[in-house]
């Protein structure tokens, strides 16, 4: 026969049972409260909070996307920091938005050159104070077949999708901190979450630059810390801006090709709700959260039917 175990060690039993079943009943408690807080905002909409008078970096600021994000930004009060290796793009966008009341300021940068990165965020701040947001936004890619892609367009792809982003985050993080306020925005790719053909480079970058926000927002995160310094990844379909020259898409209601004033219009409303993760339009974030639970054989006769995706070029 078993010995009867001794009352200090039955209690102990006792105690660390005890001590996992509060700790699953508050893990319930607590998804159950934010289950609940996400269907109030999917009623009445999440509220926003309010930018104007702070100081933003958008990286690619010449044109395209990160034309329509300084021009929408200034429009709510932003000082708008523009960052382009095309000194005529950023000075153009500068005089759009003066034009108009706004604050640009013009700063000439190859983002993919971490000193540089660095004096000219020390430049900003000397300018226009601290950086209460940053989007990095700067991207290339050359929609070549992987067997015919170059070293060279390898590493440059990941210069500027990726890398570019550790030199600009580590300007301006430690502050955010300090201050315990700020937000940073990465413009990834719907390629960053399902793989498509002809861009394998520019796929992989945007994956790292996924894997880095995700990994980032939980380690500034940890135990409740920084709070109020928020990290938002935005994963836009193809948009119309010259970069992908032979996009195509069989379902236009669906997966369209995206205007950038529209997409830049849907990235600010979610950094203004402090949004993790965004799909634009919300309808491909579906289609990848159902690939995720479907057999890959599935998922792939799926993304083959829906035909989207780009041509070489």
């Amino acid at each position: 026969m078993s010995q009867p175990l001794e009352p200090s060690k039955l209690n102990e039993i006792i105690r660390k049972v005890t001590m996992i079943v509060i700790e699953i009943v508050t893990l319930i408690v607590s998804i159950l409260v934010i289950y609940i807080k996400s269907l109030i905002h999917l009623i009445v909409g999440k509220p926003e909070k309010n930018v104007s008078g702070q100081v933003a970096v958008v990286t690619g600021a010449g044109h395209g996307l990160g034309k329509q994000l300084s021009l929408q930004l200034s429009r709510k009060g932003v000082k708008v920091a523009l960052i382009d290796i095309n000194q005529f793009g950023i000075d153009s966008v500068k005089d759009e938005i003066m034009m108009t009341g706004g604050q640009a300021f013009a700063y000439k940068c190859d983002v993919t050159n971490e000193s540089m990165v660095k004096q000219v965020m020390e430049t900003i701040k000397s300018d226009l104070g601290p950086v209460d947001i940053l989007i990095n936004n700067a991207g290339i890619t050359h929609c070549t077949p992987f067997v015919d892609l170059s070293p060279g367009q390898i590493r440059k792809t990941f210069e500027v999708n990726t890398l570019s982003h550790f030199w600009t985050i580590s300007a301006v993080l430690t502050e955010m901190i300090e201050r315990d306020q700020g937000h940073i925005v990465a413009i990834s790719s719907i390629a960053g979450l399902l793989g498509t053909p002809n861009v394998v480079e520019y796929c992989s970058s945007k994956f790292a630059v996924n894997g880095l926000m995700t990994a980032l927002e939980k380690e500034m995160h940890i135990g409740g810390a920084n709070a109020n310094v928020h990290f938002t990844t935005v994963c836009p379909l193809i948009m119309n801006t010259g970069m992908f020259k032979r996009p195509k898409t069989r379902f236009s209601s669906l997966l369209p090709i995206c205007s950038p004033e529209d997409v830049a219009s849907t990235i600010i409303k979610s950094m203004l709700q402090n949004d993790s993760l965004i799909t634009v339009p919300q309808s491909a974030m579906a289609i990848y959260r159902l690939e995720k639970i479907v057999p890959e054989e599935a998922a792939k006769k799926v993304q083959d039917w829906l035909d989207y995706g780009v041509g070489s070029h």
